[in-house]
């Protein structure tokens, strides 16, 4: 039995509460991975700020870049008490992606959704996946130099990360999903 087979559903991690359950799961298109996550209890996670001071807590890493765009303003809450993402794993090219994208009629996640992602999804997770990071697809903010750029999470043995990647159109990187709501 794999992690994909497990609900997972922590009431705290490093002593604080989680935000409620989740389950990964396999979805029925081309291989993509399903992230269900239920029972959010956000209070006070309102702003940028506090979900960087949620990660910390829990002992997660946030680079000086995605510091910068979740304090610069791009920062918009994800407010509903459940979602249920969709991770595509095997696609190429971005115009491959984009092509999965629309046939499975998938929608772009807030910046909230990359922080959320990060407190439930560790490293293991990403390994017994075969993944080294996710990307979620939210719309492209700009870093600390006017760059654009996406929220996502890697793992690297180093710690669980909250980072920013930036698009490039010929390829996508290796050992990567790319995460979006369903509908």
């Amino acid at each position: 039995m794999t992690m994909l087979d497990l609900i997972l559903a922590r009431e705290e991690y490093n002593g604080v509460p989680q935000i409620g359950g989740f389950r990964w799961f396999h979805g029925q298109e081309k291989g993509e991975l399903c992230l269900e996550i239920t029972r959010h209890r956000y209070g006070d996670i309102r702003t940028g700020n506090d979900w960087v001071e949620r990660l910390t807590q829990l002992t997660m890493k946030v680079s000086e870049d995605a510091l910068f765009v979740l304090t610069s303003g791009n920062y918009v809450p994800y407010t509903d008490p459940e979602c249920l993402l969709t991770v595509v794993r095997n696609a190429v090219t971005y115009v491959e992606l984009e092509r999965e994208v629309k046939d499975m009629r998938l929608l772009p996640p807030t910046l909230a959704v990359a922080c959320i992602l990060r407190e439930v999804c560790f490293d293991y997770m990403l390994e017994d996946m075969n993944l080294m990071r996710i990307i979620v697809m939210h719309e492209p903010v700009h870093d600390v130099d006017g760059n654009p750029c996406r929220l996502g999470i890697f793992q690297d043995g180093s710690g669980n990360w909250l980072d920013v990647y930036y698009e490039h159109p010929a390829a996508l990187q290796p050992r990567t999903g790319y995460a979006y709501l369903s509908p």
